[in-house]
């Protein structure tokens, strides 16, 4: 609940609030959780986020760089969240006229996620340029009673079920396979 908060500010270009806000919240997670847990990292993006809101974009920068070399650190070049990282880098660089370091962030981007996730993957569909899309199954999964996002594989195995007799009472309904997000009214 916190994490939305500071985004609505970032999100709404209040950029004073919004930056005020994310330094205290990181301040208060280096101190409580540690300077690199993942929570830690998250308030960190949340204040590059509110500086590129602000366009205070070489700050922005100092984040994103410091915050992808922690998760690298961290978690290793492979893993969604350094990845989702480095997009986040290539996006500011991009944004700062830095093409030439945006360029091989996301070539790297959507080579390692091909790699790790799968071609058809939304999160390698998302580094291609399918707007927001990361950041719209992060709002679904933190929304979903569930607090995740659906894979393939149930998705599969409710067409499955569908396909069988195991359906054959079923008729003209409406069957999401969402975690639950549609039952939230958003």
């Amino acid at each position: 609940m916190l994490l939305r908060a500071g985004e609505s500010l970032s999100d709404g270009h209040i950029s004073g609030p919004a930056t005020a806000y994310w330094l205290s919240m990181l301040d208060t997670a280096a101190r409580v959780l540690g300077p690199a847990h993942a929570q830690t990292l998250r308030c960190r993006d949340g204040l590059a986020g509110a500086y590129e809101a602000a366009d205070r974009l070489d700050d922005a920068i100092g984040v994103h760089e410091r915050t992808l070399a922690e998760r690298q650190q961290a978690l290793g070049n492979d893993h969604p969240d350094t990845l989702a990282s480095c997009a986040h880098l290539g996006r500011v660089y991009a944004a700062a006229g830095r093409h030439g370091e945006a360029l091989p962030m996301y070539e790297r981007v959507v080579a390692d996620r091909e790699w790790v996730l799968g071609a058809r993957h939304p999160e390698t569909l998302a580094a291609r340029g399918v707007g927001d899309l990361s950041d719209m199954l992060r709002a679904v999964s933190d929304r979903a009673p569930l607090h995740r996002n659906v894979d393939q594989l149930e998705v599969g195995g409710t067409a499955l079920f569908l396909a069988s007799d195991l359906s054959s009472a079923t008729t003209g309904e409406t069957i999401y396979v969402d975690c639950g997000y549609n039952i939230m009214g958003f």
